[in-house]
């Protein structure tokens, strides 16, 4: 008598279709118990960043969901409510300085002011804000601070033009609540202390845009710069780090000369930096 196709030898039982589609129901049932509980796990994340009202981390955690299940992303609607409340923050920290510059640019003719950070958890680009000034006293407010700052000589120190600066170099002698806006940055080696790093810096807007306004350019800035400072810095940004970031755009006067650079920065909330940030997840 002729064996059974089925039969794979002598005492070895045949390996039917059926088995086939058992062990590959099994795979599956696997698998998807494996994607359920990351989701879970992931929810879970976001539940609790949501408890500590740490919006930032809501977010970062809700794009990784999204990407592993979209209908599953947003549990609770807490990356919606991160959302509002990242706006409203951002919304009142616009509206303070907007009421501070107002009154600075009512204190009198003929005066320089600088528009200091209200708090190490703004963001906004420095602006120089000059009433009936000539362009010598402006020239000025930025050469004298370089020549002061002894560069030449250094080892490794350069002075280089703003639109020249690239994302990874640092530089030192810029103080974020008083400076001016910057013609030149002095670039120092990362490994040593520096007051920032870039971390972006690039023509952001087509050069034949219109300008968008203030407002809008203060909101694409911000923005960009916090979408920049996950990948470089390797964590998402959270407004209790040791970290903040602030940015340096252009303005309505250089809009018009041809101004479309974007330079976000990372720097501490007080001190300065002792190596490069990169990769840190601090």
């Amino acid at each position: 008598m002729q064996p059974s196709p089925a039969a794979t030898g002598p005492g070895r039982p045949a390996v039917t279709q059926l088995d086939a589609h058992g062990q590959a129901r099994q795979g599956a049932e696997r698998a998807a118990a494996e994607h359920r509980q990351q989701v879970e796990q992931l929810q879970q994340q976001i539940r609790e960043h949501g408890a500590a009202r740490d919006w930032d981390a809501v977010l970062a955690v809700n794009d990784q969901l999204a990407a592993l299940d979209p209908a599953a992303a947003d549990p609770d609607g807490l990356a919606r409510s991160a959302r509002e409340q990242i706006t409203r923050d951002r919304e009142a920290d616009r509206a303070e300085t907007g009421a501070q510059e107002s009154a600075s640019a009512q204190d009198g003719a003929g005066l320089l002011h600088v528009v200091p950070r209200t708090s190490s958890a703004t963001r906004k680009r420095r602006r120089l804000i000059a009433a009936a000034i000539g362009s010598a006293v402006a020239l000025a407010a930025v050469i004298i601070p370089v020549m002061l700052l002894g560069g030449g000589g250094s080892p490794g120190v350069r002075i280089v033009k703003y639109h020249a600066v690239r994302a990874g170099e640092c530089f030192q002698g810029y103080d974020f609540g008083t400076s001016p806006y910057p013609e030149n940055f002095q670039v120092v080696p990362c490994s040593g202390e520096h007051e920032a790093e870039i971390i972006l810096a690039d023509d952001y807007w087509a050069a034949s845009a219109a300008y968008p306004s203030e407002h809008v350019l203060d909101n694409q800035s911000d923005d960009e710069c916090e979408i920049a400072f996950s990948p470089y810095v390797g964590v998402a940004y959270r407004s209790q780090s040791r970290l903040t970031y602030d940015y340096f755009d252009p303005n309505a006067g250089t809009w018009k000369s041809g101004d479309r650079r974007l330079i976000c920065v990372v720097h501490l909330k007080s001190g300065l930096l002792n190596g490069s940030v990169r990769g840190t997840g601090q």
